[in-house]
């Protein structure tokens, strides 16, 4: 389908407005260690793909910012609405690129296929956008079809492919899940349906550290918000969905995190809080000077909403 400049503007304005929608799917330098799940060795240190990376580098001319979409099988708004935003920044960037995959497979091959068309170039930017599933009682990831959690992503089917994207990245790439809760440190808390469980983000961020060697990765504490008009919108990430079964006690810290996000520092292998993130008009990460939290109206706001939770709003279907 082709998207001219003006031809999906209004739509695209119609359905950005009709919601702020989630993807469900800290104060800076601080550096903590995770919470829980052990960080299984990788099945070897394959320096190759970081030699590639950095003789890529010293050539480079240029770079991408490359964000990976799930091929969906049914309409769904959230994802639709970053698809939407993608697109849109992309009339006017040409650097912004899509790869929609089914599979992480899929991904290995048209990611290698994209650079291979641009031998001149490294990517700046790797987005995994995603859902995360709150349910579940952990941290997690989608790349197409495929769910990568702590407990198998560094499995060497998993592991090894995404191995050979670092091909592409060097220490000024950022890697960002995208899903929400992706970097959750806390323990998600039980309900009458629900024990309690820990996220493990801490350390999924950790494994994705050690595949993504010489490059910063980031995920989020709390919900990713698609909001109206995504890039180049300096709060656009933050925020939290509309009411309704995110009114549960359940929901307790993930309204206490909203905008907090984590990197893995590349020369420490330590997590680190960052101020809260956007996407730049082009496509890049970029941060904001504070935390989303850090404006008072907006943490007043969190606090009489934690003050409203309620049992029983969080409906199993």
């Amino acid at each position: 389908m082709f998207w001219g400049k003006y031809s999906c503007l209004g739509l695209f304005i119609f359905l950005s407005i009709q919601s702020l929608l989630a993807q469900e799917n800290g104060a800076l330098a601080v550096v903590y260690y995770p919470s829980s799940a052990k960080i299984n060795s990788h099945s070897k240190d394959d320096g190759t793909y970081i030699s590639a990376a950095r003789l890529r580098s010293a050539k480079a001319s240029g770079s991408i910012n490359l964000f990976v979409l799930k091929k969906e099988k049914k309409f769904n708004l959230a994802s639709f609405g970053f698809r939407l935003n993608t697109k849109f920044a992309s009339l006017f960037h040409k650097n912004i690129k899509t790869i929609e995959v089914k599979s992480l497979d899929d991904l290995v091959h048209k990611a290698n296929k994209l650079m291979e068309a641009n031998p001149d170039k490294m990517i700046k930017h790797l987005w995994f956008d995603s859902h995360g599933k709150y349910k579940k009682g952990k941290s997690l990831f989608t790349i197409g079809y495929d769910t990568l959690t702590i407990e198998n992503i560094l499995d060497p089917a998993f592991a090894g492919k995404l191995a050979e994207l670092t091909a592409y990245c060097d220490e000024k790439s950022h890697i960002t899940i995208g899903s929400c809760y992706g970097a959750a440190s806390y323990n998600r808390p039980a309900n009458k349906y629900l024990n309690e469980s820990p996220m493990n983000g801490d350390s999924l961020l950790l494994a994705m550290g050690k595949i993504f060697s010489i490059s910063p990765v980031y995920g989020c504490e709390s919900w990713v918000m698609v909001k109206p008009f995504l890039f180049g919108s300096k709060w656009g990430l933050s925020g939290h969905p509309p009411d309704g079964k995110y009114m549960d006690e359940i929901y307790k810290p993930v309204w206490e995190n909203m905008g907090y996000w984590t990197k893995v520092d590349p020369e420490t292998r330590k997590l680190t809080q960052v101020h809260t993130p956007y996407i730049s008009s082009d496509g890049d990460l970029k941060f904001n000077s504070n935390d989303y939290l850090s404006v008072q109206k907006r943490r007043d706001k969190m606090n009489r909403k934690v003050k409203k939770l309620k049992p029983g709003k969080y409906k199993m279907s």
